[in-house]
């Protein structure tokens, strides 16, 4: 989850926790993670991380970029902060159309 949807919809997000879901990371405010450095890489993860860790009492270790971009960059920082990247390999378009 994104961490300011989190923030934006706490109760929500402990519902889905509450239901046997594993909230991971997806960035604190879905940047193109690609222009970012290593350090503010690092921030939206841990900050996402800070809002899951209110919400559901524990930490995660997965996290996935937004937009599906990916380099080195961005692999490394979640690398060194030990999360497990994750990715896609199909985009069911199920966003498309969404006013919210």
């Amino acid at each position: 989850m994104v961490g300011d949807w989190i923030e934006k919809f706490p109760e929500s997000a402990k519902k889905i926790h509450e239901a046997g879901h594993e909230i991971a990371s997806h960035s604190d405010t879905h940047p193109h993670v690609n222009n970012l450095s290593y350090e503010q890489n690092i921030e939206e993860i841990e900050k996402s991380n800070d809002k899951i860790e209110k919400i559901t009492g524990k930490r995660t270790k997965i996290y996935r970029a937004p937009y599906g971009e990916y380099n080195d960059t961005v692999i490394k920082s979640a690398q060194d902060k030990g999360y497990y990247t994750i990715q896609w390999n199909l985009d069911t378009l199920d966003y498309t159309g969404l006013t919210r």
